[in-house]
């Protein structure tokens, strides 16, 4: 049995599947098992049990494998049992797509699913080598070596499908498996046709019947009992088949429109949900928008005073400047006439107090120079940044935004995305 993990690196995460393939084992765990089972199965595959119910993210082949071994696990290692796990509530995973699969065809619908295997599987093909009105040949081959348990969940996918008509589920014979060492996993799919003749049939035989029977007791002639009862018996059987069927009809009518209904609603709600986003962003600008402004108007109010206090201050020590420089004029000129008449006891004394009076005068200079000169600008301190909730809020409002329209919305984070980073502004 190759139900093992895959023996690759367990390095980052590979997007080889899509996790909408574990509907039917997430959905069965969940209920039959409770929601620590399966936080627990999440858990020892390295998936996050949110995605895992949502199904629309994507997680490498080792990492299904190990959710596929533990279900695997709790159905005590039987593969019948697996096959009907992992087809546990299928119908649920397409909702009100499913309404609309009953206008086409079984087989409509498994050449759809070869087409479209490229949308849950990066690594996977396949290809459907014959067909008929009620079977089909598929074969699957994989460019990731894997398991065997992912060839018996397509299994019970693929076997599962024909239940949407209410047909019994498909019989399908295994030819290969990659899990066993083939080179590919072919499948011999069988199922039943939705048309039923058999009411029809078995009313023109209980007519011949009693037909008969009349004829023995000669309340009828033997040409009328060989032909009248048949007749009557199929018309019997065909109509009790006629109401059969409209009543089908009438409860898929109310079971389609209770869906349909149910979906106008959730549309209806994301559309206000959608309107209220608006508004509270909307609401949330003009806020912004005044009070930016009123901070701008304060910002303004405070430039001015500081820069008039500035002015104020450079004016006052320009005024000082002058009136220090003065007497420091007087000084140097009453020590040079000092030094020129011969008045003062000796010239190095005078030439001192002429250095000392300069070097006064230059210092005046400096500071007044200093006190004018503009400020230099005000370094911002870096801002850490958490890239997974920056994420989070694009990819919410980016699915808003693209409601009712026919965009796909995916933002995620790649595994080279640091989990945090930094942010800083310079002058």
């Amino acid at each position: 049995m190759a139900r093992a993990v895959s023996e690759r690196s367990q390095g980052s995460p590979v997007a080889e599947l899509k996790l909408s393939i574990l509907h039917g084992l997430v959905h069965y765990v969940d209920f039959h098992h409770g929601r620590g089972t399966l936080t627990e199965a999440c858990k020892g595959a390295g998936l996050h049990v949110e995605d895992v119910r949502l199904g629309q993210a994507w997680a490498s082949t080792a990492q299904v494998e190990a959710f596929c071994t533990f279900a695997f696990d709790l159905v005590d290692g039987d593969e019948v049992a697996f096959r009907k796990a992992a087809s546990f509530r299928l119908g649920d995973a397409y909702g009100p797509l499913r309404y609309i699969l009953w206008a086409a065809s079984p087989l409509m619908i498994y050449r759809q699913a070869v087409k479209n295997m490229h949308l849950v599987s990066a690594c996977g093909r396949f290809s459907m080598s014959a067909e008929s009105a009620t079977s089909a040949v598929f074969r699957f081959t994989s460019t990731q070596p894997e398991g065997r348990l992912l060839c018996l969940l397509r299994q019970a996918n693929f076997a599962a499908m024909p239940t949407f008509w209410g047909l019994p589920p498909a019989w399908l014979e295994e030819k290969s498996c990659l899990g066993q060492g083939d080179d590919a996993c072919e499948y011999h799919v069988r199922w039943a046709h939705p048309s039923r003749r058999w009411p029809a049939l078995a009313g023109m035989l209980l007519g011949a019947a009693m037909g008969v029977g009349l004829g023995e007791l000669s309340l009828m002639t033997p040409w009328a009992a060989l032909v009248l009862g048949p007749l009557a018996g199929g018309a019997l059987g065909q109509l009790w088949e006629q109401r059969h069927t409209n009543r089908r009809n009438l409860a898929f009518a109310r079971e389609s429109h209770t869906a349909l209904e149910r979906l106008a609603l959730q549309e209806t709600e994301a559309r206000r949900e959608l309107a209220a986003f608006s508004q509270r962003q909307h609401e949330w600008t003009s806020l912004m928008e005044m009070q930016l402004n009123e901070r701008t108007t304060a910002l303004e109010r405070v430039i001015d005073t500081v820069e008039q206090g500035k002015r104020e201050q450079v004016t006052e020590l320009r005024g000082m400047s002058h009136d220090l420089r003065s007497p420091l004029t007087v000084l140097r000129g009453a020590a040079e006439y000092a030094r020129v008449k011969g008045l003062a006891p000796g010239d190095a004394l005078i030439q001192e107090q002429i250095e000392a009076v300069d070097h006064m005068d230059a210092m005046l200079h400096d500071l007044v120079r200093t006190v004018s000169r503009e400020g230099g600008g005000t370094k911002r301190p870096p801002e850490s940044i958490d890239v997974m909730n920056l994420t989070s809020q694009l990819r919410g409002q980016l699915r808003a935004l693209a409601f009712s329209k026919d965009i796909r919305v995916s933002v995620f984070c790649s595994r080279e995305v640091p989990s945090s980073i930094t942010s800083s502004v310079t002058p």
